[in-house]
C-alpha cells in the first residue's frame, strides 16, 4: 500500500491531509508519512 500511496502523493493526487487519513485507517504509519513528505511531524500539533 505504501508504494501506491507514495506514487499518488508524488503525482499530486493526495495531500498531506489525505496521508493523515491513511494513517488513521492503518494503511501507512506516521513514519511513512514523514518519508513520503520529507518532513517531520515531531513538533507539530496533532489535529483531529
Amino acid at each position: 500500500m505504501y508504494d501506491v500511496i507514495k506514487s499518488c502523493y508524488d503525482a499530486g493526487c493526495y495531500t498531506k491531509a489525505d496521508l493523515n487519513i491513511f494513517v488513521t485507517v492503518g494503511w501507512i504509519t506516521q513514519a511513512q508519512v514523514e518519508e513520503i513528505t520529507g518532513t517531520s511531524t515531531e513538533n507539530q500539533p496533532v489535529t483531529n
